[in-house]
């Protein structure tokens, strides 16, 4: 009597082994999915946030170099009519100094023809309207060419300290104007990495889509699901026979690496033989010599290398026709199991979701 334990333990292995996928749960496998598809969307809905407001924060800063821009052409219009009427102020200080040295002179030629009595008119005349000339203790009129000289040169001074202003403002501007330029350059490359992940992310949730699609056809169609196992089946007898096309042609390699290196020995040994061949034919009596002998072992030698070479190049075309074939007998397969796929995507669409 058979043991029925044994029967059935065999039933339920067989049982097991026949559909694989009651092993494993569809709902488990169905919200796993699920919760990764949510956190994809997740995390793409974050990448997308981040890049509209390094976006964002690139325009303000664009906008904000363009007003700078704007200011420092400004301040560089400002700069040119400085610097013009600073050259007018020069002009006139050149003309004042010319007046007063004239002046000076026409004065002293007067001091020296009337005397004391025009000298002490003058004071008297310069008390009743002066000023006092600044950095001096000396009184001059307000009507005369010192108090001018004076006015030029504090307007000059004035003008100086404004182009000194103007020049620090206008290095600053330039050394904020490389840093923006070089923060959008950096934002620039964040947004480019932030685009590239976000293109990842999306890929990867059309995948995890297309899982959930077959996983919920699989639990509602066991035709589709029968298909599934022969495509994952299919697949797996390609991996076999890339890997198996790659042996063989790693072996094909080792192989002719070595009728290249019997091809040099044949060279050599022929070499040698017809040295050998030439010594022997100079002398009479070529049975009695002692190199016949090792010429014609030679010779046998060559002929078994030769039969050899031919040897391997046949069995290496014999495994390419091999390999082709079991390439093309596959490929027919795959082709089948698409047309497959493709009827059951077809009743999964119209299958109510």
């Amino acid at each position: 009597m058979p043991n029925p334990s044994v029967g059935n333990s065999v039933e339920s292995t067989s049982h097991v082994r026949e559909e694989p996928w009651y092993s494993s749960p569809i709902g488990a496998i169905e919200s796993s999915l699920v919760n990764a598809d949510e956190e994809l969307i997740r995390t793409a809905a974050i990448a997308t946030l981040e890049a509209d407001r390094s976006q964002q924060e690139v325009e303000r800063w664009r906008l904000e170099a363009d007003v700078q821009i704007q200011r420092l052409i400004k301040m560089r219009h400002e700069k040119e009519l400085l610097l013009k009427e600073v050259r007018q102020l020069e002009q006139s200080l050149n003309q004042a100094e010319t007046l007063a040295s004239a002046s000076t002179l026409i004065e002293e030629k007067s001091s020296s023809l009337d005397g004391p009595y025009v000298s002490s008119l003058q004071y008297n005349t310069v008390t009743d309207n002066s000023i006092v000339v600044p950095g001096t203790f000396a009184l001059a009129s307000k009507d005369s060419i010192t108090s001018k000289e004076i006015e030029l040169r504090y307007l000059i001074s004035r003008s100086l300290a404004t182009l000194d202003t103007l020049l620090s403002d206008v290095v600053s501007l330039k050394k904020r104007h490389a840093d923006l330029w070089t923060q959008e350059k950096e934002i620039g490359e964040d947004i480019k990495r932030l685009k590239t992940t976000y293109q990842r992310q999306e890929e990867q949730k059309e995948e995890l889509l297309k899982q959930k699609y077959f996983v919920k056809a699989a639990s509602t169609d066991p035709a589709y699901r029968k298909a599934l196992e022969e495509k994952q089946e299919m697949e797996e007898f390609i991996a076999h026979a890339s890997d198996r096309r790659a042996a063989l042609k790693q072996t094909q390699m080792e192989r002719v690496s070595m009728v290249a290196h019997l091809l040099e020995g044949l060279t050599l040994r022929e070499r040698q033989a017809s040295h050998a061949h030439e010594t022997v034919a100079r002398k009479k009596g070529f049975s009695e010599h002692p190199m016949y002998s090792m010429l014609l072992s030679l010779q046998e030698e060559n002929r078994e290398l030769h039969s050899k070479f031919i040897k391997l190049v046949q069995s290496n075309e014999e495994e390419d026709t091999a390999l082709v074939e079991y390439f093309s007998v596959l490929l027919e397969r795959l082709l089948m199991t698409q047309g497959n796929k493709t009827s059951l995507m077809d009743f999964v669409n119209l299958s109510p979701k």
